[in-house]
Order: structure tokens, then sequence, then C-alpha cells
């Protein structure tokens, strides 16, 4: 069966974990908590052997880690795909416009799948993202446009599917008098023109969501240093329960997040995915444990 599987769907045993409920449920799922953000696939066997550790294992994949629940014709079997596994990691920082627009994965799914959590885990107060909107959003919020949305804009979704106080700082003028302060969709957002670092050193407020998205990914610019800089400086800040995500960590050996992502997990964080972006969350009670 193990071969067959791993045949049909091109990937090797290590790709997959399979659950046995017969014999097993959401317990030995959180074992492996750290390592299901690199796991392609979940296979539930003997799914009617007990109905509330289906229940508990679905709410885990799909509502905490981001698996999808795929049909499946035979009750007995439950199949579920990490939504993010199929996004390619690029060795190289230099992309071309293709790759850029059609191939690398983009960030929308991303932000809606981290607002989900904030909206469980936190207290859903205040986000604080490091780099603003660059470009301003030409259709609806729920459309998506390839050439568009590679930019993210995540000042919107923050704003859209959010209710919270939300911060975002860039040194460019342009993303707050070009865009945020233009846009009617963008009108309760508290925009700041200022270098980031020197940002933080002033900002006092308690952080549900850090979204790092500042410094681009430049040969030979200390982008993944400055992440971590900033990091540090707010990382008093940042509520008991709270998320932070970063953008960018798809290319050049983690991007952004290449040397802050490592200080997270030291600092007690878990990580969800990290693909095209890279999601940390810290719970009070460390549930995953």
């Amino acid at each position: 069966m193990v071969e067959e599987f791993c045949k049909k769907y091109g990937v090797s045993k290590d790709d997959v974990v399979w659950i046995d409920l017969q014999s097993s449920g959401l317990a030995k799922l959180k074992t492996l908590c750290r390592k299901l953000k690199d796991i392609k696939y979940v296979q539930i066997t003997n799914s009617q052997a007990n109905q509330q550790a289906r229940t508990d294992i679905d709410d885990y994949l799909t509502n905490y880690f981001c698996f999808d629940h795929l049909n499946s014709s035979d009750d007995q079997v439950i199949l579920y795909e990490n939504k993010f596994h199929k996004d390619k990691i690029f060795e190289s920082d230099k992309l071309t416009y293709h790759e850029n627009t059609f191939i690398r994965g983009k960030p929308k799914e991303y932000i809606l799948h981290t607002i989900k959590l904030f909206k469980r885990f936190t207290r859903q107060k205040l986000v604080l993202e490091i780099g603003s909107v660059r470009h301003a959003m030409k259709h609806t919020i729920e459309e998506f446009n390839p050439a568009c949305c590679n930019d993210g804009h995540s000042t919107y979704f923050w704003s859209h599917y959010t209710n919270a106080n939300i911060h975002t700082v860039d040194i460019a003028p342009h993303c707050k008098h070009g865009i945020i302060d233009v846009d009617q969709r963008l009108a309760g957002v508290n925009a700041h023109i200022k270098d980031a670092i020197e940002f933080a050193k002033t900002f006092n407020d308690q952080i549900d969501l850090l979204f790092l998205d500042a410094w681009d990914v430049v040969p030979g610019d200390p982008y993944a240093e400055k992440h971590l800089e900033i990091y540090k400086i707010l990382k008093d800040n940042l509520a008991d329960d709270c998320l932070i995500l970063i953008d960018d960590t798809d290319v050049g050996a983690g991007g952004k997040g290449r040397l802050v992502m490592p200080e997270l997990i030291k600092d007690g964080f878990d990580c969800l995915f990290s693909k095209r972006q890279a999601l940390f969350i810290r719970t009070g009670d460390n549930n995953n444990e």
C-alpha cells in the first residue's frame, strides 16, 4: 500500500504520515508537529473507528496546520494534502520574470491562513507590519491576478479581514501618500514613514501579529541581518500568544528569514509552514508539546 501510494502521488514514504485510528490518533500526530510543515500528505485509515479523534485531527490539520481535506470515495480512508508543498524553493535569490510571476508561490493563501490563526489564537488586537504595501490593489479583495498579486497586498488583507489596530512602517513616502492615504479600503491603517529600525526602538505597544517584510532580498545587502535585528528589538513587545509571519523565505537559502527563523525556534516558536512565506506561532500553553 505504501509503495502504491508513493508511486501514485510521486512522493517518498518520508513525505507521508499514516494514522490508523484503531491504534492511534491526534496524540501521535502532535508528536510530529515540528515535522508537519515538511510533510506532503497525511492519510487516515480506519477513520470510522474513533469519530472524536477524526474530528480532532481534521481540525488540527486544516485549521492549525495548512492541509486540505481531499475527497475520498472510501469513507475508511481520508487523505490530507499540505496546500503549500508544491510551492517551489529557489536556491538563487535572482528569479526571472516568469519564475516570479507564474511559478513562484503567491502570498495570498499564506496570509489568509495566518489571519485564521490570528483570530483563533491571539488577542486579535494589534498587527505590526514591517514594510508597507508597495503597489495599489487594482481589483477587489476577493480577486486574484498573478501579475498584480505577487506583491502580496498584505496591508489590504489585515485591514479587510481583521478588526485589529494595524500599524505599518516603510521608509518610502509613496507607500503612505500614494497608496494608504488615498485608498479608502486602507482608511483605518496607521502608516508611518520612517526607518523601520528606528521606528521599532520607539514602538511600545503589545504585538499580536508581527509581519516581517522590509529589506528586499538583494545580493550583497544585509536583508537577513536587518530582519533579525528588528525582531530582537521588538521581541519584548510580543504578546504571550502571538504570530510572526516572514515574507520571501523561498529564495536564497531562507531569504528574509534566513537568520531570524533559527532564532524564533530557539525562543520557543513553532513553525507551521515555510515556503513563499514562513509562519511561526507561540502560545502560552505550548499546545503542541
